[in-house]
């Protein structure tokens, strides 16, 4: 027996002339087995004990987990003293397959851009801004649209719901991005970015969230965000350098 910070503790080995616990045939290996704390050591980044340990090593990397990791490995011994030789041995094959098997991809900060999906593009060529066509709400030199700039007077505003995927109208260049999310009642709610493409340019705002950033090259039909809301009206706001946005989206 080992003695690990006053617990004592059955070693790993047993002996061949141990009873298998009353009722307990080999499902007990995989029912309610503990992780073995190597196993949580491979998927924790942390230092092995190396094979056959002596006392003083086996106690100085006892010592060393923290109370939690101490908890896990004092149950896996318990586990291993109430099962016979035959029944771990099934334990440890289960437990070495586990090692070998493919750690799961960690998880990533930022989430891939997902399918197109509803990219449309139009008979002139340019790609409709919204993942939906929504309801035009906002025309050229009206309502609100009288700042005095084309990036808020030459500009419609599209109805969707909040999340709809924005897309790059043209091929061009990601520049003037800005804004916060802060204040879906205000009237300048929302994140802005502008795109210069080939003879043209496009202004979009009120987007909850902005996946492009200054002087990115983006091809039409590119995500660049997704939509969110201003004056508590879930829409897009999208101006246009040249020409008539309503005549450029075909609204």
């Amino acid at each position: 027996m080992c003695n690990i910070s006053g617990v004592s503790q059955a070693p790993v080995q047993q002996s061949s002339t141990q009873q298998p616990k009353a009722g307990c045939g080999s499902s007990c290996a995989t029912s309610s087995a503990p992780t073995s704390p190597a196993v949580q050591q491979a998927q924790n980044g942390e230092a092995q004990l190396g094979p056959n340990p002596t006392p003083e090593q086996f106690k100085q990397w006892f010592d060393s987990l923290t109370p939690a990791r101490q908890a896990d490995a004092k149950r896996f011994f318990d586990y291993l003293a109430t099962h016979t030789p035959e029944e771990n041995e099934r334990f440890v094959r289960f437990l070495e397959g586990l090692k070998s098997s493919p750690a799961p991809a960690s998880p990533t900060t930022e989430q891939a851009s997902p399918p197109p999906g509803n990219v449309q593009q139009l008979g002139n060529g340019v790609v409709y801004p919204t993942g939906n066509h929504g309801s035009i709400i906002g025309r050229p030199h009206q309502g609100t649209h009288t700042l005095g700039n084309w990036q808020s007077d030459n500009a419609i505003d599209i109805g969707v719901p909040e999340g709809t995927p924005i897309y790059a109208t043209a091929d061009g260049v990601i520049s003037g991005t800005g804004g916060n999310n802060d204040n879906p009642s205000s009237r300048f709610n929302g994140f802005k970015a502008t795109l210069d493409g080939s003879g043209n340019a496009w202004f979009y705002t009120h987007l909850s969230k902005l996946v492009v950033h200054d002087g990115q090259q983006v091809k039409a039909g590119d995500l660049l965000g997704y939509s969110g809301s201003a004056n508590g009206v879930p829409h897009l706001h999208i101006g246009q350098r040249d020409g008539n946005p309503s005549q450029t989206f075909q609204v």
